[in-house]
């Protein structure tokens, strides 16, 4: 049996994904790119699949990443580093926020009311100020957030250039990219505005990410729906800056 499932419009070019399915395995093939992946076509086969396309679709974000810094400079700031090295510890925590909000959110409605909430609860809320920096462009990731009120933007920043490549609202995730990869932050983190954060330090990160339950499933999902996103909006400014280029010549 053959089938194929919806292509993501979230880089420089398309991929294509097509699964081969039999009753022990999947073979998942990624065109154009060339990558053949095979798992068991269990449960759990699903979710080491999950995980390794979040951890193609991170490669994938550093490069684009990578790439954009490259247009606007070169040097990175020193100051949000030495800012967020201690931002877990002067994190304002505070008790979960009124169960019917979570449950509401747009994020997880779609999802199993059980497993969500065992998400939910997977880790300690914070308030943070506005213009508080979270995460710094080349310091290790200590933690992923979940914003559950205001914004967080992600930004690359060069000497005064600040380039914003995505905006953390509610329901969305940021910081996971380094726990899922062991390499530093590809940017820089700040609040937009006051901001209730759901934080999940390295352990609570890698019990969800690499775990085999349905609140490791919700998880998962969250995961592989925040990177195609961040994917899409960290491309916007490589297609402007290709217009004004074309429009310049």
């Amino acid at each position: 049996m053959q089938g194929k499932i919806p292509s993501e419009h979230s880089a420089d070019i398309k991929i294509y994904p097509g699964i081969d399915v039999c009753k022990a395995w999947l073979d998942v093939y990624l065109h154009p790119i060339g990558l053949a992946l095979r798992v068991a076509n269990t449960l759990a086969g699903l979710k080491a699949l999950k995980r390794r396309l979040a951890a193609l679709a991170t490669a994938r974000l550093r490069n684009q990443l990578r790439h954009l810094a490259g247009s606007i400079g070169d040097e990175t700031a020193s100051r949000p580093g030495e800012e967020a090295a201690r931002a877990l510890a002067d994190l304002e925590y505070c008790t979960p926020p009124n169960s019917r909000y979570l449950t509401r959110m747009a994020t997880f409605n779609d999802l199993d009311p059980v497993a969500r909430w065992g998400f939910l609860t997977s880790g300690t809320y914070a308030r943070c100020p506005p213009g508080r920096t979270l995460l710094a462009e080349g310091a290790p990731s200590a933690a992923c957030y979940l914003t559950i009120n205001g914004a967080v933007e992600k930004v690359l920043v060069r000497a005064e250039r600040r380039l914003r490549v995505g905006l953390a609202g509610p329901g969305k995730a940021f910081g996971y990219e380094g726990l899922i990869d062991g390499r530093p932050s590809p940017v820089t983190a700040i609040t937009r505005e006051r901001a209730l954060l759901l934080v999940l330090p390295r352990d609570p990160f890698e019990r969800l990410f690499n775990g085999e339950d349905a609140v490791s499933r919700v998880f998962l999902d969250v995961i592989q729906r925040d990177l195609a996103a961040t994917l899409r909006q960290a491309f916007r400014p490589l297609a402007r800056e290709a217009f004004a280029r074309a429009a310049g010549r």
